[in-house]
């Protein structure tokens, strides 16, 4: 759910980036290219406007590491501590929520040390959905290839549902601490529809559908509408 951003360190080549340069790539074991980018990445795009610069930052880190900037005097920035801290209490809001209505499993929490991709817990726990049940996923790691692509990211909620009649249904949900759904978020969980139903077409896993959503924090409810501020006016005076 976040990004970087990157601060010259005042000397090095960053002048020398240009829109021009093209990143580089990996050779599989194979001989063949591995193109790695995230749906994050994708987002954080659009959210720059289309800065070409970013991508191309983000397209090397993807292959070598942090270390090429080195090469350049720039460092990453990390989000701000209080942007993160606000994310993570709405999204635990979030999972509280849930579990009171569903079973409900947080794949991160059940790694320790380096985290590796969920595929084959999300296909043996769709194939094991009973009919009838539900089973919500957060923090779902997947990892697939798409249109040449290696792509690799964070679903932040997957609902599984097995139908009576047998029938998989999945819905995908990120969550963000904002007050309205934009354009590059709906573009991000564009790509994690494409992920999910490339990763079930790879483990012959049927689905009937695959659904979209975004949870936003919305307005700020601390805050009445205009017409409503006279009667909590009433109330706080009693």
């Amino acid at each position: 759910m976040g990004g970087k951003h990157y601060g010259s360190g005042g000397r090095g080549r960053m002048g020398q980036i240009a829109a021009h340069d093209t990143p580089t790539v990996a050779p599989e074991a194979g001989g063949g290219i591995v193109r790695r980018i995230s749906p994050t990445d994708v987002s954080q795009f659009i959210r720059l406007e289309q800065c070409e610069r970013y991508l191309w930052l983000r397209l090397n880190e993807r292959v070598e590491g942090r270390s090429f900037l080195e090469g350049y005097g720039v460092a990453p920035q990390a989000i701000p501590p209080l942007l993160t801290r606000s994310g993570e209490r709405f999204e635990e809001m979030v999972e509280r929520d849930v579990a009171r209505c569903y079973p409900r499993i947080n794949l991160a929490g059940q790694r320790q040390g380096g985290r590796e991709a969920d595929n084959a817990t999300v296909l043996a726990r769709a194939r094991a959905l009973a009919p009838g049940a539900v089973l919500v996923l957060f923090q779902v790691r997947i990892e697939v290839e798409v249109g040449g692509w290696a792509l690799r990211g964070d679903l932040d909620i997957l609902r599984l549902e097995r139908e009576v009649g047998g029938g998989l249904r999945a819905l995908i949900a990120d969550m963000k601490s904002s007050t309205s759904a934009k354009v590059e978020h709906r573009l991000q969980v564009a790509f994690y529809h494409e992920m999910l139903a490339a990763l079930l077409r790879q483990g012959e896993v049927s689905c009937a559908g695959i659904g979209m959503g975004i949870l936003y924090r919305g307005p700020n409810d601390e805050q009445p509408a205009a017409g409503e501020a006279q009667p909590h006016a009433a109330r706080a005076a009693r």
